[in-house]
Formats: structure tokens, sequence, C-alpha cells
């Protein structure tokens, strides 16, 4: 069962793959300028909004069907390109598109020979505009 993706890359649970997501944030902020004032309170103007930010782990198991290496690549290549991407979590899709802004993974358990069994990955992805400003 698919419960959301990253572009090509679904959440699922099903008898051959676990691969989902955990500890999901979306935040979002204003861009203020605050104009100092002699001897006043500074005046405060909003002049827009800060691109959103999404943040999530994902667990990865060799055992459940998901190669936490063939991860980690997928996940660099899609952020060495920049590869803008729709994300979605059940029938919702949030905002346009999403890049990677960061990643972090935390490596679990490990074969003998050392090889990734079972890695958390933590992602940032920061909300993309494809419109040119003209």
């Amino acid at each position: 069962m698919v419960v959301g993706g990253l572009g090509d890359i679904t959440f699922e649970v099903s008898e051959e793959t676990v691969k989902t997501l955990q500890n999901f944030q979306r935040s979002g902020s204003a861009r203020v300028q605050t104009h100092a004032r002699h001897m006043q309170t500074g005046l405060v103007e909003f002049t827009g909004k800060d691109p959103g930010k999404i943040a999530f782990d994902m667990r990865i198991s060799k055992l459940l069907g998901e190669d936490p290496y063939w991860m980690m690549r997928r996940l660099d290549i899609y952020m060495t390109e920049g590869r803008a991407m729709v994300f979605s979590l059940g029938k919702r899709v949030y905002g346009e598109k999403w890049l990677i802004q960061s990643y972090t993974v935390k490596g679990e358990n490990y074969a003998v020979n050392g090889h990734l069994i079972d890695a958390t990955i933590s992602l940032s992805l920061i909300e993309y505009d494809e419109r040119m400003i003209t």
C-alpha cells in the first residue's frame, strides 16, 4: 500500500517492502524587515513569505526490500541535480515542488562484511517555485 511519495520515491508498506516515513514536520515563516526609528519601537514591514520546509525520517531496510546504499545514491543524485519533485502523503499533495536541501544517514545495523542493512535517513526539503521572475 502506497502512503505517499517524493518524486519517484514511494513511501509504502507491502509484503515485499517497507519504506515508511516518520517524524513528519512542515514549517513556514514570514519574511519581515524591521526599520529603525529614532526613540521609537522599530517598524516591522511584511516583505513576503519564505519558502516552506518539510523534514522527515525514512526507515530503510535491506531485509524489508530496500537497499539503504541505493537510496542514499538516489537522494544524492537528486540533491546534486537540484531535481524539483512533488511531495505527497495519502491523497494530499503539499505545495507544488520540493528540492532536497540536505539529508543525513544514520546506519543502524551492518552485516558481517560491513554492508549496511538498516538505516534511518533524515531528509530536509525546501519549497521550490519554478515561476520565472521577469
